[in-house]
């Protein structure tokens, strides 16, 4: 006889039904899976193609005013006019995210971008090239504090970390690659284009990086009760430009009077602005108290100014050292930068890997490692004038350090903020990292070129490392703001009942 037992038949169709269902939950995480990793590789690739359009037109700069006949002036606002309208913009472009939804901003940054590349591309003149420069930075703009914004939204926990990881990673090889890329692109002459393909490559990258946007990020539509807040945004334009000009132009011109006034007006336009979103509280302001009031997040902002500041105008003094001091080419320059954006990369992408706890400290032994890292390039310059093994080994491992600090500060930073107000914080933490970057530019370009009065290799190496101890001298200050930061959590976190 063939008996069936009711029980084992019903218990069996249930496991199959519970074997099936696992199998598609398991392929719906997988899918899932993929389709994050595919959005966070797009993100990455707008970030990247951002950053490298900051420095590849300084390696092409020569070609530029030689084909084009400009002035020195007029070449300046080339390379620095994306710079400015980027700085300008970005606080802006993040409101835009939060107004208009963050992916299809991104897309339509991506579109503007990359048509702007290809008018800077085929620019007939001067005046054509620097107005698409101009428009180009503010695209960018637009696009850039997407990149973060989504990130918030899309990962959370050690995925998270791993995405900041990556993003951190970027911004170092971007920079890197800018002035690689830059040097092999004007010497290979393209047909005969000279400096025009290091805009005209990023119209196919732009193409393929719009369509695939529009295919696979999530279009969540935007808060419409998120305000544009214009006076707001008229007020931080105008403290952000005021700052952001004349450290981008003051010191190539010598630091004219207009240069000194407008950073005079920094600080009642800052007051200005204070103002007007204390008053403004109740009416969504630009900056709301929820991110600037986040626990830590003005410290961290701190902390972020001098490590990016520190870092970026020892990068610019070791370019003028080499270039005008060692009489290096920019290709050649821009390869020895690769130990530096190695060392930054590997620590933005391996900090995670330890345990929570000892995160916060990667800020302050960063700084710690950094301060010393530049005594001791400092010293091999006056022992040996080129860059000798000791040196490119030593940048190696101050720019890991960097890198192991720039992570967790970005993570903390964003920890506290709650997700609705992710496009803001983005926003101003892009601010921050390019004001930091523009500051070092200023100051440590300043005090190299105060010491340099002839172009001999002694005396390049000599206010190359001057400059160096002020940087070290930058990060032991930020080494302690980071203490006062650990102190008051800790602080905080003891007087909760």
């Amino acid at each position: 006889m063939n008996v069936q037992n009711p029980n084992w038949a019903r218990s069996g169709s249930n496991g199959s039904f519970a074997a099936s269902g696992a199998s598609a939950d398991c392929g719906r995480d997988e899918s899932k899976r993929i389709r994050k990793g595919i959005i966070l590789a797009l993100l990455l690739v707008a970030q990247f193609m951002a950053v490298l359009d900051v420095t590849i037109v300084n390696v092409a700069s020569p070609a530029v005013r030689s084909d084009l006949h400009t002035s020195g002036s007029v070449l300046q606002l080339i390379v620095a006019g994306y710079t400015v309208a980027y700085s300008t913009l970005l606080i802006t472009g993040a409101r835009a995210g939060d107004r208009f939804g963050h992916a299809r901003v991104l897309a339509i940054g991506v579109l503007c971008f990359t048509l702007m590349s290809f008018i800077c591309g085929m620019a007939p003149n001067s005046f054509f090239l620097v107005l698409a420069r101009l428009l180009q930075g503010a695209s960018a703009a637009f696009m850039v504090p997407q990149v973060m914004s989504l990130i918030q939204r899309t990962f959370e926990g050690h995925g998270r970390a791993r995405a900041i990881g990556l993003y951190g990673a970027v911004i170092a090889i971007g920079a890197i690659c800018g002035q690689i890329v830059g040097g092999l692109l004007v010497g290979a002459n393209i047909l005969h284009l000279v400096w025009r393909p290091i805009f005209l490559v990023n119209v196919p990258i732009g193409v393929a990086l719009f369509a695939l946007v529009l295919g696979f990020v999530p279009r969540r539509g935007g808060d419409s009760a998120r305000s544009f807040d214009l006076i707001g945004v008229v007020c931080l334009m105008a403290t952000v430009a005021s700052f952001v000009i004349p450290l981008v132009f003051g010191p190539g011109l010598g630091w004219p009077v207009w240069s000194i006034v407008l950073l005079v007006l920094v600080v009642p336009l800052a007051v200005l602005s204070a103002w007007h979103e204390r008053r403004a509280s109740g009416r969504d302001p630009i900056l709301s108290a929820e991110v600037v009031g986040a626990r830590g997040f003005v410290w961290l902002l701190l902390f972020m100014v001098l490590m990016q500041s520190s870092y970026a105008g020892s990068l610019l003094a070791q370019a003028l050292h080499f270039e005008a001091g060692l009489g290096l080419s920019a290709l050649h320059t821009g390869l020895l930068f690769i130990t530096g954006g190695v060392g930054f990369a590997l620590g933005s992408l391996t900090w995670r890997r330890f345990p929570t706890w000892i995160h916060t400290y990667f800020m302050i032994g960063g700084m710690l490692i950094g301060a010393a890292g530049y005594v001791i390039m400092a010293w091999s310059l006056r022992t040996a004038t080129d860059p000798a093994s000791l040196y490119l080994t030593v940048n190696f491992g101050l720019s890991a350090a960097f890198g192991y600090g720039f992570g967790p500060i970005l993570s903390m930073a964003l920890s506290h903020v709650p997700l609705k107000f992710a496009g803001s914080a983005s926003g101003v933490l892009v601010s921050t990292l390019q004001i930091g970057q523009l500051l070092g530019i200023a100051v440590y370009g300043s005090i190299y070129f105060a010491l340099v009065h002839n172009t001999s290799a002694k005396e390049s190496a000599g206010a190359f490392a001057h400059t160096l101890y002020w940087a070290a001298l930058a990060c032991v200050v930020g080494a302690l703001a980071g203490l006062v930061f650990i102190r008051m959590i800790r602080v905080k976190e003891e007087a909760r009942p």
